[in-house]
């Protein structure tokens, strides 16, 4: 992920390391998304316990249309 961030393209003579990148994009993307799950999860669980259900479940409905 630093990688992508630091050096979107690759130097020219990497052209056969193009391909592992889009393996590790790839990854990188399934990695974020679980991320961004576990966080909306463990948000939902706080406000609920926090008795700001109605925030959550807004919270909610807007993640699900996305």
């Amino acid at each position: 992920m630093f990688k992508r961030i630091l050096s979107p393209e690759l130097p020219e003579g990497f052209e056969s390391q193009k391909q592992d990148k889009e393996v590790v994009d790839a990854e990188d993307e399934k990695q974020e998304s679980s991320a961004r799950e576990g966080a909306l999860k463990i948000t939902l669980h706080v406000l609920r316990k926090m008795n700001q259900k109605e925030l959550a479940d807004t919270l909610e409905k807007s993640c699900q249309a996305v």
